[in-house]
Protein backbone atom coordinates (compact mmCIF):
# COMPACT_ATOMS: atom_id res chain seq x y z
CA UNK A 1 0.00 0.00 0.00
CA UNK A 2 2.89 2.86 0.92
CA UNK A 3 4.58 1.84 -2.02
CA UNK A 4 1.48 2.81 -4.29
CA UNK A 5 1.28 5.95 -2.51
CA UNK A 6 5.06 6.58 -3.18
CA UNK A 7 4.01 5.68 -6.81
CA UNK A 8 1.23 8.21 -6.97
CA UNK A 9 3.25 10.92 -5.45
CA UNK A 10 5.92 10.63 -8.20
CA UNK A 11 3.04 10.49 -10.96
CA UNK A 12 1.42 13.45 -9.65
CA UNK A 13 5.56 15.28 -10.03
CA UNK A 14 5.30 14.30 -13.76
CA UNK A 15 2.37 17.21 -14.43
CA UNK A 16 3.22 19.64 -11.21
CA UNK A 17 6.55 20.32 -9.50
CA UNK A 18 6.24 22.98 -7.44
CA UNK A 19 4.63 20.33 -4.71
CA UNK A 20 4.18 17.33 -3.56
CA UNK A 21 1.34 15.12 -2.03
CA UNK A 22 1.95 14.65 1.55
CA UNK A 23 0.74 11.58 3.73
CA UNK A 24 0.79 9.81 6.75
CA UNK A 25 2.68 6.55 6.89
CA UNK A 26 0.29 5.09 9.62
CA UNK A 27 -3.07 4.14 9.18
CA UNK A 28 -5.74 3.32 11.73
CA UNK A 29 -6.96 -0.42 11.38
CA UNK A 30 -10.52 -2.35 12.56
CA UNK A 31 -11.94 -5.34 13.31
CA UNK A 32 -15.63 -4.82 13.07
CA UNK A 33 -16.32 -8.57 13.89
CA UNK A 34 -15.43 -7.80 17.41
CA UNK A 35 -14.53 -4.04 18.54
CA UNK A 36 -14.91 -0.89 16.78
CA UNK A 37 -12.28 0.62 18.51
CA UNK A 38 -9.33 0.99 16.03
CA UNK A 39 -5.77 1.00 16.23
CA UNK A 40 -2.87 3.05 14.54
CA UNK A 41 -0.34 0.86 13.42
CA UNK A 42 2.69 2.56 11.43
CA UNK A 43 4.30 1.31 8.60
CA UNK A 44 7.31 -0.96 9.25
CA UNK A 45 10.74 -0.66 9.72
CA UNK A 46 13.00 -0.81 6.16
CA UNK A 47 16.14 -1.93 5.91
CA UNK A 48 18.35 1.27 6.17
CA UNK A 49 16.61 1.69 9.54
CA UNK A 50 18.11 -1.69 10.76
CA UNK A 51 21.70 -0.01 11.55
CA UNK A 52 22.71 0.80 14.64
CA UNK A 53 22.18 4.51 16.18
CA UNK A 54 24.07 6.37 18.70
CA UNK A 55 22.07 8.56 21.00
CA UNK A 56 21.52 12.58 19.33
CA UNK A 57 24.19 13.70 22.07
CA UNK A 58 26.35 11.29 20.83
CA UNK A 59 25.75 11.87 17.57
CA UNK A 60 26.21 15.73 17.46
CA UNK A 61 30.01 14.72 19.46
CA UNK A 62 30.86 12.89 16.71
CA UNK A 63 29.56 14.99 14.01
CA UNK A 64 31.97 17.90 15.70
CA UNK A 65 34.79 16.10 15.60
CA UNK A 66 34.74 15.21 12.21
CA UNK A 67 34.30 18.65 11.24
CA UNK A 68 37.30 19.69 13.42
CA UNK A 69 39.91 16.95 12.92
CA UNK A 70 39.06 15.32 9.49
CA UNK A 71 42.26 15.68 7.09
CA UNK A 72 41.05 14.42 4.04
CA UNK A 73 39.22 17.88 3.52
CA UNK A 74 41.75 19.61 2.40
CA UNK A 75 42.20 17.28 -1.12
CA UNK A 76 39.38 19.02 -2.75
CA UNK A 77 38.93 15.68 -4.94
CA UNK A 78 38.73 13.69 -1.56
CA UNK A 79 36.58 16.14 0.65
CA UNK A 80 34.33 15.89 -2.74
CA UNK A 81 33.47 12.13 -3.08
CA UNK A 82 33.14 12.35 0.62
CA UNK A 83 30.05 14.62 0.93
CA UNK A 84 28.54 12.76 -2.69
CA UNK A 85 28.78 9.56 -0.44
CA UNK A 86 27.45 11.37 2.79
CA UNK A 87 24.61 12.77 0.49
CA UNK A 88 23.87 9.00 -1.09
CA UNK A 89 23.68 7.73 2.45
CA UNK A 90 21.27 10.67 3.36
CA UNK A 91 18.93 9.77 0.00
CA UNK A 92 18.93 6.19 0.68
CA UNK A 93 17.91 6.98 4.83
CA UNK A 94 14.98 9.55 3.37
CA UNK A 95 13.46 7.92 0.81
CA UNK A 96 12.03 4.43 1.18
CA UNK A 97 11.51 3.13 -1.75
CA UNK A 98 13.71 0.13 -1.51
CA UNK A 99 14.68 -0.27 -5.15
CA UNK A 100 16.45 3.14 -5.15
CA UNK A 101 18.34 2.61 -2.27
CA UNK A 102 19.72 -0.44 -3.54
CA UNK A 103 20.54 1.20 -6.82
CA UNK A 104 22.01 4.74 -4.42
CA UNK A 105 23.62 2.37 -2.23
CA UNK A 106 26.07 0.77 -4.87
CA UNK A 107 27.17 4.46 -6.24
CA UNK A 108 28.12 4.94 -2.96
CA UNK A 109 30.37 2.01 -2.80
CA UNK A 110 31.60 2.89 -6.10
CA UNK A 111 32.02 6.55 -5.52
CA UNK A 112 34.13 5.99 -2.16
CA UNK A 113 36.92 3.35 -3.22
CA UNK A 114 39.71 4.32 -4.94
CA UNK A 115 39.75 4.03 -8.74
CA UNK A 116 43.49 2.76 -9.43
CA UNK A 117 42.80 -0.60 -7.99
CA UNK A 118 42.74 -2.83 -10.78
CA UNK A 119 39.89 -4.96 -12.59
CA UNK A 120 36.19 -4.76 -12.69
CA UNK A 121 33.73 -2.06 -10.92
CA UNK A 122 32.76 -4.76 -8.62
CA UNK A 123 36.34 -5.82 -8.57
CA UNK A 124 37.29 -2.65 -7.14
CA UNK A 125 34.88 -2.51 -4.31
CA UNK A 126 35.25 -5.85 -3.31
CA UNK A 127 39.41 -5.19 -2.91
CA UNK A 128 39.42 -2.09 -1.29
CA UNK A 129 36.52 -2.67 1.46
CA UNK A 130 37.27 -5.90 2.30
CA UNK A 131 40.30 -5.78 4.71
CA UNK A 132 38.24 -2.85 6.88
CA UNK A 133 35.21 -5.61 6.79
CA UNK A 134 37.28 -8.70 7.75
CA UNK A 135 39.29 -6.31 10.07
CA UNK A 136 36.92 -5.62 12.35
CA UNK A 137 34.63 -9.29 11.87
CA UNK A 138 35.67 -10.74 15.17
CA UNK A 139 35.78 -7.96 16.91
CA UNK A 140 31.91 -7.01 15.87
CA UNK A 141 31.23 -10.75 16.60
CA UNK A 142 32.06 -10.60 20.04
CA UNK A 143 30.37 -6.95 20.89
CA UNK A 144 26.95 -8.10 19.93
CA UNK A 145 27.46 -11.74 22.37
CA UNK A 146 28.81 -9.43 24.95
CA UNK A 147 25.76 -7.34 24.27
CA UNK A 148 23.37 -10.09 24.24
CA UNK A 149 24.97 -11.52 27.46
CA UNK A 150 24.14 -8.01 29.14
CA UNK A 151 20.94 -7.97 28.14
CA UNK A 152 20.79 -11.75 29.54
CA UNK A 153 21.78 -10.57 33.40
CA UNK A 154 23.87 -7.61 33.43
CA UNK A 155 25.05 -8.45 37.20
CA UNK A 156 25.65 -12.35 36.21
CA UNK A 157 27.90 -11.34 33.44
CA UNK A 158 29.77 -8.91 35.21
CA UNK A 159 30.57 -11.19 37.71
CA UNK A 160 32.03 -14.32 35.42
CA UNK A 161 34.04 -11.84 33.41
CA UNK A 162 35.74 -10.57 36.51
CA UNK A 163 37.24 -14.08 36.99
CA UNK A 164 38.63 -14.25 33.56
CA UNK A 165 42.58 -13.56 34.14
CA UNK A 166 43.87 -10.08 33.31
CA UNK A 167 44.83 -7.39 35.03
CA UNK A 168 42.67 -4.57 36.33
CA UNK A 169 42.03 -1.75 33.34
CA UNK A 170 40.70 -4.26 30.60
CA UNK A 171 37.21 -3.24 29.41
CA UNK A 172 34.69 -6.05 29.25
CA UNK A 173 35.06 -6.93 25.54
CA UNK A 174 38.65 -7.87 26.30
CA UNK A 175 37.38 -10.22 28.76
CA UNK A 176 35.00 -11.50 26.71
CA UNK A 177 37.86 -12.54 24.54
CA UNK A 178 39.46 -14.34 26.52
CA UNK A 179 37.16 -15.92 27.90
CA UNK A 180 35.87 -17.40 24.59
CA UNK A 181 39.26 -17.98 23.39
CA UNK A 182 41.69 -18.49 26.07
CA UNK A 183 42.61 -22.03 26.51
CA UNK A 184 43.00 -21.80 30.03
CA UNK A 185 39.43 -20.58 30.47
CA UNK A 186 37.75 -23.61 29.81
CA UNK A 187 36.34 -23.88 33.23
CA UNK A 188 35.04 -20.53 33.08
CA UNK A 189 33.03 -21.25 30.00
CA UNK A 190 31.41 -23.88 31.25
CA UNK A 191 30.31 -22.13 34.10
CA UNK A 192 28.82 -19.60 31.42
CA UNK A 193 26.91 -22.28 29.77
CA UNK A 194 25.81 -23.99 32.88
CA UNK A 195 24.21 -20.54 33.54
CA UNK A 196 22.55 -19.87 30.58
CA UNK A 197 20.36 -22.91 31.21
CA UNK A 198 17.71 -22.46 28.99
CA UNK A 199 18.77 -20.15 26.66
CA UNK A 200 19.57 -22.03 24.34
CA UNK A 201 20.59 -20.40 21.47
CA UNK A 202 22.31 -18.21 23.34
CA UNK A 203 24.37 -20.80 24.74
CA UNK A 204 24.95 -21.95 21.35
CA UNK A 205 26.15 -19.00 20.12
CA UNK A 206 28.89 -18.98 22.81
CA UNK A 207 29.89 -22.35 21.96
CA UNK A 208 30.67 -21.61 18.37
CA UNK A 209 32.15 -18.49 18.59
CA UNK A 210 34.51 -20.33 21.27
CA UNK A 211 34.83 -23.20 18.54
CA UNK A 212 35.87 -21.43 15.77
CA UNK A 213 38.45 -19.41 17.45
CA UNK A 214 40.05 -22.11 19.16
CA UNK A 215 43.43 -22.33 16.87
CA UNK A 216 44.76 -20.15 14.98
CA UNK A 217 43.91 -22.35 11.34
CA UNK A 218 40.10 -21.94 12.45
CA UNK A 219 40.57 -18.44 13.05
CA UNK A 220 41.64 -18.18 9.34
CA UNK A 221 38.93 -20.60 7.99
CA UNK A 222 36.39 -18.06 10.33
CA UNK A 223 37.73 -15.26 8.34
CA UNK A 224 37.85 -17.00 4.83
CA UNK A 225 34.31 -18.09 5.11
CA UNK A 226 33.25 -14.35 5.87
CA UNK A 227 34.98 -13.48 2.79
CA UNK A 228 33.44 -15.47 0.66
CA UNK A 229 30.21 -14.50 2.10
CA UNK A 230 30.81 -10.58 1.96
CA UNK A 231 31.58 -10.76 -1.76
CA UNK A 232 28.79 -13.05 -2.48
CA UNK A 233 26.79 -10.31 -1.12
CA UNK A 234 28.26 -7.59 -2.76
CA UNK A 235 27.69 -9.54 -6.17
CA UNK A 236 24.02 -10.19 -5.24
CA UNK A 237 23.90 -6.18 -4.76
CA UNK A 238 25.65 -5.28 -8.03
CA UNK A 239 23.28 -8.18 -9.90
CA UNK A 240 20.71 -6.90 -8.11
CA UNK A 241 21.33 -3.27 -9.06
CA UNK A 242 22.00 -3.94 -12.70
CA UNK A 243 18.53 -5.80 -12.95
CA UNK A 244 16.82 -2.61 -11.19
CA UNK A 245 18.25 -0.44 -13.87
CA UNK A 246 18.10 -2.35 -17.24
CA UNK A 247 14.63 -4.55 -16.54
CA UNK A 248 12.87 -2.72 -13.69
CA UNK A 249 12.71 -5.75 -11.57
CA UNK A 250 13.44 -6.51 -8.09
CA UNK A 251 14.48 -9.57 -6.94
CA UNK A 252 12.50 -10.97 -3.81
CA UNK A 253 15.40 -10.87 -1.26
CA UNK A 254 16.15 -7.05 -1.91
CA UNK A 255 16.02 -5.59 1.61
CA UNK A 256 18.54 -8.34 2.82
CA UNK A 257 20.78 -6.83 0.46
CA UNK A 258 19.85 -3.20 1.21
CA UNK A 259 20.61 -4.26 4.74
CA UNK A 260 23.66 -5.69 4.38
CA UNK A 261 25.32 -3.04 1.51
CA UNK A 262 24.03 -0.69 3.92
CA UNK A 263 26.19 -2.00 7.08
CA UNK A 264 29.08 -2.47 4.94
CA UNK A 265 28.89 0.89 3.25
CA UNK A 266 28.96 2.26 7.13
CA UNK A 267 31.60 -0.05 8.40
CA UNK A 268 34.04 1.45 5.76
CA UNK A 269 33.14 5.46 5.85
CA UNK A 270 33.41 5.25 9.41
CA UNK A 271 36.83 3.43 8.72
CA UNK A 272 37.79 5.92 6.63
CA UNK A 273 36.82 8.97 8.80
CA UNK A 274 38.88 7.55 11.83
CA UNK A 275 42.19 6.97 9.81
CA UNK A 276 41.44 10.82 7.94
CA UNK A 277 40.63 11.97 11.95
CA UNK A 278 42.80 10.24 14.03
CA UNK A 279 46.74 9.95 14.79
CA UNK A 280 47.41 8.62 11.15
CA UNK A 281 45.70 12.14 9.35
CA UNK A 282 45.49 10.33 5.65
CA UNK A 283 45.40 12.90 3.67
CA UNK A 284 43.15 11.78 1.11
CA UNK A 285 40.46 8.78 0.58
CA UNK A 286 43.17 6.55 -1.45
CA UNK A 287 45.62 6.74 1.81
CA UNK A 288 42.61 6.08 3.82
CA UNK A 289 42.73 2.70 1.69
CA UNK A 290 46.30 1.62 1.09
CA UNK A 291 46.42 2.11 5.09
CA UNK A 292 43.33 0.15 5.58
CA UNK A 293 45.23 -2.45 3.11
CA UNK A 294 48.12 -2.26 5.32
CA UNK A 295 46.65 -2.23 8.80
CA UNK A 296 44.71 -5.86 7.88
CA UNK A 297 47.98 -7.24 6.45
CA UNK A 298 49.45 -6.49 10.21
CA UNK A 299 46.07 -7.81 11.81
CA UNK A 300 46.96 -11.43 9.89
CA UNK A 301 50.20 -11.41 10.71
CA UNK A 302 49.69 -10.68 14.27
CA UNK A 303 47.08 -13.44 14.27
CA UNK A 304 49.77 -15.71 12.89
CA UNK A 305 52.54 -15.01 15.54
CA UNK A 306 50.14 -15.07 18.50
CA UNK A 307 50.09 -18.14 21.37
CA UNK A 308 46.89 -18.96 22.30
CA UNK A 309 48.04 -19.94 25.71
CA UNK A 310 48.92 -16.49 26.32
CA UNK A 311 45.77 -14.20 27.19
CA UNK A 312 47.31 -10.69 26.09
CA UNK A 313 48.01 -12.60 22.53
CA UNK A 314 44.54 -13.70 22.61
CA UNK A 315 43.58 -10.39 22.40
CA UNK A 316 45.09 -10.00 19.17
CA UNK A 317 41.77 -10.97 17.74
CA UNK A 318 40.00 -8.38 18.30
CA UNK A 319 43.05 -5.64 17.80
CA UNK A 320 42.38 -2.30 16.47
CA UNK A 321 45.43 -1.33 14.64
CA UNK A 322 43.03 2.04 13.73
CA UNK A 323 43.48 3.09 17.55
CA UNK A 324 40.20 3.90 18.41
CA UNK A 325 37.11 2.15 20.45
CA UNK A 326 34.12 1.88 18.87
CA UNK A 327 30.83 3.80 19.44
CA UNK A 328 29.18 0.55 19.92
CA UNK A 329 31.54 -0.41 23.11
CA UNK A 330 30.82 3.35 24.29
CA UNK A 331 27.30 2.56 24.14
CA UNK A 332 27.48 -0.47 26.24
CA UNK A 333 29.84 1.74 28.71
CA UNK A 334 32.82 -0.62 28.38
Amino acid sequence: MFRRLDALTDLFTLFYHRDHIIWRDEAVVMQECCEKTGVKILSPRGPMEKAFDLSATKASKQLNSLLRNFSARRDDGSFQRFTRVVDLHGVCVTHKIVDNQLVNLWISLETLVPSHVGGSKITKVIRSIMPFILMAYIRRLMNQLLSDLLKWDKWRTRKLLSKVPLAKGFGLLDRLTVLIAHAACEDLRSELYGRLGDFVLLRYRCFRLAESVASKSRVFDLLDRHEKKVTWQIRRLYRARNLIVHTSKSPTYLETLVTNGHDYLDQVVFDVIRVCSGKYKARTIEQAFELGSAFYQRYTSSISTADFNDANDVLSLTGLPLGFVTEVEKELQL
